[in-house]
């Protein structure tokens, strides 16, 4: 979130994209096998990457298809350009994992928005989740939006996981509400 929270990212992200390919499944799981066995201080410098985002990952990983990445891989897209394209995966089918996926963050360029989505629950008309997988998957349950104006003029990002916070409590305690009604509902 600190990433999107400084414009010249926003328009790095946007160029980067540019310079980026899809990959198969098979290669998402050979370039995780590949972190998971780096040598302890390559590790760790991959790992001092994805904290601060400042110092250079190693050249011979790809970070952007790597899951402990998470947010970091704003950043490596952001850094992609001709001759140093980035590849990604574009298979939405990871958020649906109930176990897998805790939470599930969009960047929308066009809107200039950011959502988070967390928790699963039954698909409902126009979520924009909604055509990915089957009519009986669950689709990860939308908790906070911020435009990337409100999230640069925030203080910090501890404040948009503050209000990320207040958000889920609010939408679990509506999904309460909703049982009770639903159950009283049907009791009449």
């Amino acid at each position: 979130m600190t990433f999107l929270r400084v414009p010249i990212n926003i328009q790095r992200l946007k160029h980067g994209l540019n310079h980026t390919y899809s990959v198969s499944i098979h290669e998402i799981i050979e370039a995780n096998r590949q972190i998971n066995r780096l040598p302890l201080p390559e590790f760790n410098a991959f790992q001092e990457f994805v904290k601060d985002l400042t110092t250079e990952f190693p050249s011979n990983i790809r970070p952007s298809l790597f899951s402990g990445t998470g947010a970091a891989v704003l950043e490596v897209i952001s850094r992609a350009e001709a001759g140093k394209e980035v590849p990604i995966e574009l298979d939405l089918l990871s958020v649906m994992d109930e176990e897998f996926c805790e939470f599930a963050y969009v960047v929308d360029l066009d809107k200039e928005v950011l959502e988070v989505f967390s928790g699963h629950a039954k698909k409902t008309p126009n979520h924009r989740f909604g055509n990915v997988g089957g009519k009986d998957v669950m689709v990860p349950i939308h908790i906070s939006s911020f435009t990337f104006s409100k999230l640069q003029s925030m203080e910090s990002g501890q404040e948009v996981i503050d209000q990320v916070t207040r958000d889920m409590v609010s939408v679990l305690v509506m999904a309460q509400s909703s049982t009770v009604l639903t159950s009283q509902f049907r009791r009449t």
